[in-house]
Parts: structure tokens; C-alpha cells; sequence
């Protein structure tokens, strides 16, 4: 009986440990990494809800510099930006393997959603920069669901 309550909360321990924060730029770019470690050639990642503000500062050659990297790999994007942040959107587009669109005038969304494998990060580089990564196969499943809703009623660049 002990050796089964054991096992229980062994399996427990083990499915709990599914989100983890990444604190700082340093952290936001650490959170970003995983896609290309993760992820091959031909697979989909969506990035829903960019403002300029991970933009803002040092962050613009980093994202760059990763989207060469992303686009290089096979890796295909869907980026969802804000309407205000569209010269950012403008360059997103330049990249191979990359699709994006803007959101509605007026929604301004300062943390951004985002969804590929099994695998949800919510990022922010607003007051504070920070990334929550979240591993759960269901729960990455439910935001490609919200994700493929958002890009709907969106609009191309």
C-alpha cells in the first residue's frame, strides 16, 4: 500500500513540473532558444500578440538575428502584431517562412503568446521582462485553437 501511495505521488511530481519562469532579456532570449532545439524542419510556431515593447531597447537584434536563424532551420511563423507595432510586422515579413497579419485597431497587447510543439510561452518586456514557459501537450493544443482564432479575424499586412 505504502509502495502504491509512492508511485502515486511520484507520477504526481513528475506531470506537475510542466511551467517554468525565465526572468529578464536574458531569460525572454533563454525561453526563445527552445523553438530551435525543439523543433524541425517544417514545423509551425505562432507568435500572437506582439507590441513594439519587446522591441524596445536591446531586444531588436536578438529577435532578428533568431528569426534568421528560425527561417534558415525551416521553422515556419505566424506572427499576430499589434496594428501600432507595424512597422516591426513589416519587418517580420521580410523573413522566409514567415506569414503575418495585425490585429484590430486599438487592442494593444504588451504580453505575447507563444505556441509550437507542445509548448506554450507567454513573454512580456514591459516594466518587467520575463517568460513563462509552459510544457503540456493539451494546454499547447487549446492556445493553437485560440491562436488559429485570433488569425482569422485578423488582417493581412
Amino acid at each position: 500500500e505504502m509502495i502504491i501511495l509512492l508511485k502515486s505521488e511520484f507520477q504526481l511530481a513528475k506531470t506537475a513540473e510542466t511551467a517554468q519562469i525565465y526572468d529578464g532579456l536574458k531569460g525572454i532570449q533563454t525561453a526563445r532558444e527552445r523553438t530551435l532545439k525543439i523543433m524541425k524542419k517544417g514545423d509551425e510556431m505562432w507568435i500572437i500578440g506582439i507590441s513594439k515593447t519587446p522591441y524596445e531597447g536591446c531586444m531588436t537584434p536578438y529577435f532578428k538575428d533568431f528569426h534568421k536563424r528560425r527561417s534558415k532551420q525551416g521553422i515556419k511563423c505566424k506572427y499576430l502584431y499589434n496594428e501600432y507595432a507595424r512597422e516591426f510586422a513589416k519587418e517580420s515579413s521580410k523573413f522566409s517562412n514567415s506569414e503575418v497579419r495585425l490585429m484590430n485597431k486599438g487592442l494593444v497587447t504588451h504580453a505575447w503568446l507563444e505556441v509550437y510543439a507542445y509548448t506554450v510561452t507567454i513573454g512580456i518586456n514591459l516594466r518587467k521582462s520575463l517568460s513563462i514557459v509552459i510544457d503540456d501537450k493539451d494546454i499547447a493544443d487549446s492556445f493553437k485553437v485560440y491562436a488559429k482564432l485570433l488569425w482569422s479575424i485578423s488582417k493581412p499586412l
